[in-house]
């Protein structure tokens, strides 16, 4: 018996509690796969909604940099203008945050 075939026999009575709930939703040989790339490593998967409203973000910047007025973002992402205003202030934030940052950075040398 292969390593990876003694590893799926194996994970179908392993008691950890992830291990077991990437066996009841992906069966054994994914399982095994998984185990294989991600093993001794921690793993955080995002929600889909956190991928989601990040991509949104994203685009909501992407199209105020290329000169689109806060409705229009709002209407193409079905969200509130009020929405639109906190990304991009909270871009302009970061970025003058890191503006602000390398300035530092570069007076103490």
């Amino acid at each position: 018996m292969t390593r990876s075939k003694e590893l799926e026999e194996v994970i179908k009575d392993y008691k950890g509690c992830s291990v077991q709930s990437l066996y009841a939703e992906f069966g054994a040989e994914i399982t095994a796969r998984i185990i294989h790339v991600f093993g001794g490593d921690f793993l955080y998967i995002p929600h889909a909604s956190t991928i989601l409203r990040d991509h949104i973000s994203k685009c909501v910047i992407e199209e105020y940099q290329a000169g689109a007025g806060y409705r229009d973002i709002a209407k193409n992402h079905d969200i509130s203008t009020r929405t639109v205003r906190r990304i991009i202030d909270r871009e302009k934030l970061r970025l003058s945050s890191a503006k602000y940052l390398c300035q530092k950075r570069e007076d103490k040398h």
